[in-house]
């Protein structure tokens, strides 16, 4: 398998990641948000600050409601692939991965 090749798995493997993530959150009930919300949170501040140092610049994650924390995830996460896609930077894709593998861990 060639560096290209592994990148696009790595790629295929977070886009998926941030699918089951989203999906996951956006099911959830009033009720199921008590012990998921600090981990959605904490994926979205970590999201957020990998994209400030994408655009080298201080970002801060907006306090939002439950049920919109998902949809700024998914931007949020979205953008983060689309860098590390045009920029072939794999250590963001890594680090998006593990952030994202976390916070599906601690929403189960």
């Amino acid at each position: 398998m060639g560096a290209e090749e592994s990148v696009g798995t790595s790629q295929a493997v977070v886009a998926d990641d941030l699918d089951r993530l989203v999906r996951r959150l956006r099911s959830l009930s009033p009720r199921s948000w008590q012990d998921r919300r600090g981990p959605a949170r904490e994926a979205l501040a970590g999201l957020v600050r990998l994209q400030s140092g994408v655009e080298g610049r201080q970002l801060e994650a907006p306090s939002l409601a439950d049920h919109v924390l998902a949809d700024a995830i998914a931007v949020v996460g979205g953008d983060l692939l689309d860098a590390a896609t045009s920029q072939s930077e794999s250590a963001l894709l890594t680090e998006v991965h593990e952030l994202l593998s976390s916070a599906l861990a601690a929403t189960r």
